[in-house]
């Protein structure tokens, strides 16, 4: 049996002892947790009901990789897992490491679905991470650049960066619409990534983070640098609209007459 198909029988076996079942699509299910394997990403999605989308929602500092986005007509919570540098360690044998590696991601979004981390984890140290990150920049290079920040405490690891300094307190109420379908749109299409307002104030500063809190350290390196990748994607492509929307002295009639096409 080949390295690839061993750790594949392996993954699936795994996943069984965290109490997946594998069903005839390929999916797997755990109650009304799915699960999928989808290219370099594992991830798992549990309906959310009438769960708020969109910033403010409350889980920027939340632990862990879940957010809520908006699936079509549906609203779901959703943990997207990188899995592209997963698969193996650079001293290990694949075939060995590659299950046990990915289900202990996996793992890890379980045991934080309810908000909390383990109480007994703790961050590695600054300087292994920025050994970690090495030549990697926390400046996202854009029109309007933005300086992500390592958020390091007691029990959290997180990458964080500004959108928006502030949104105006008057701000139209067509504009704030806008903008709350940007920061929707956005929290779906960038994996890892959720934003927020800081301190829940809709007028406050609007941010991007992505959580590792409660990691397993044997992936935190390679999740740490997909999360700066994801968040620098996603910053880059919601800046300047964001900055449009709020910048009233930049009159667009188009957002009037498109108000309700979404």
């Amino acid at each position: 049996m080949s390295v690839a198909n061993r750790a594949q029988r392996d993954f699936h076996d795994e996943l069984a002892d965290l109490g997946f079942e594998r069903t005839a699509r390929g999916q797997y299910r755990r109650g009304p947790m799915r699960l999928d394997v989808e290219n370099a990403w594992v991830s798992l999605s549990v309906p959310a009901g009438d769960a708020p989308t969109g910033a403010p929602a409350g889980e920027l500092g939340r632990p862990g990789p879940w957010k809520v986005v908006a699936n079509g007509g549906d609203t779901i919570h959703v943990a997207d897992l990188p899995i592209r540098h997963l698969e193996c360690s650079s001293d290990l044998d694949a075939a060995e490491y590659a299950a046990p590696r990915l289900c202990d991601v996996v793992n890890w979004a379980l045991g934080t679905w309810d908000g909390q981390a383990a109480s007994d984890w703790e961050p590695p140290a600054n300087a292994e991470i920025e050994a970690w990150l090495g030549a990697r920049k926390l400046t996202i290079d854009s029109r309007h650049a933005r300086q992500a920040t390592l958020v390091r405490e007691p029990g959290r690891l997180a990458l964080s960066a500004p959108i928006l300094a502030r949104v105006p307190a008057d701000l139209p109420p067509v504009r704030a619409e806008w903008l709350r379908t940007l920061l929707v749109e956005t929290q779906r299409r960038w994996r890892m990534v959720r934003l927020g307002f800081r301190g829940g104030e809709s007028i406050g500063p609007l941010m991007a983070e992505v959580d590792f809190s409660g990691a397993p350290r044997a992936s935190l390196e390679s999740l740490l640098t997909a999360g700066l990748a994801a968040l620098g994607c996603a910053v880059r492509w919601s800046i300047e609209p964001a900055e449009f929307l709020v910048d009233q002295n930049r009159p667009c009639r188009s957002l009037e007459i498109c108000k309700g096409v979404k």
